[in-house]
């Protein structure tokens, strides 16, 4: 009779454990579908902008952005895409906006005459951290060149007289 009890009891426990973590994965769920629709009322703002003695030969910004929540809470998200492409860019800055859903960010930018790709691969990638704005710096001479790339003002990769990398390619 013990045994029977010492069972039941350890099945009831199991039930209500299974109980709870259905629970807390619906919450979670819903704190995700949450999330995502507050971040497609954001907008995020990006600049690019170029200080440096040199011209840029290419800058690219590529990004992947939330399409929707699993039923597990994850973020599914869609392919990289190519958000912000220029050539031939002089001193000064450009600014353009996104949707607040991009989550994951690269950059790749060469110098005309210079340093090639001096940077170029992925930067950002915290999906849980809705990204207000995105400023990539290139400063210095052709072959001095400096980069700095800001997310929500905080630098997240800094470099003065970078080496030459190969473009990076989503």
């Amino acid at each position: 009779m013990k045994l029977r009890k010492a069972i039941a009891f350890l099945l009831a426990t199991m039930m209500l454990c299974v109980g709870i973590a259905a629970s807390a994965e619906n919450d979670f769920c819903s704190e995700q579908v949450t999330k995502y629709e507050e971040m497609k009322e954001r907008k995020i703002s990006v600049c690019i902008r170029n200080s440096g003695s040199f011209t840029l030969r290419a800058s690219r910004l590529y990004g992947r952005q939330i399409q929707g929540v699993g039923e597990d809470g994850s973020f599914i998200l869609g392919p990289w895409e190519c958000l912000d492409s220029r050539h031939g860019m002089d001193s000064g800055s450009e600014y353009t906006e996104l949707p607040g859903t991009y989550v994951i960010f690269a950059y790749s930018v060469d110098v005309r005459g210079g340093t090639h790709w001096p940077f170029s691969g992925v930067f950002w990638r915290n999906v849980n951290e809705p990204v207000e704005s995105v400023t990539c710096k290139t400063g210095g001479d052709y072959r001095n060149v400096s980069v700095d790339i800001l997310v929500n003002q905080k630098t997240v990769y800094s470099c003065e007289n970078c080496d030459p990398h190969s473009e990076w390619k989503p």
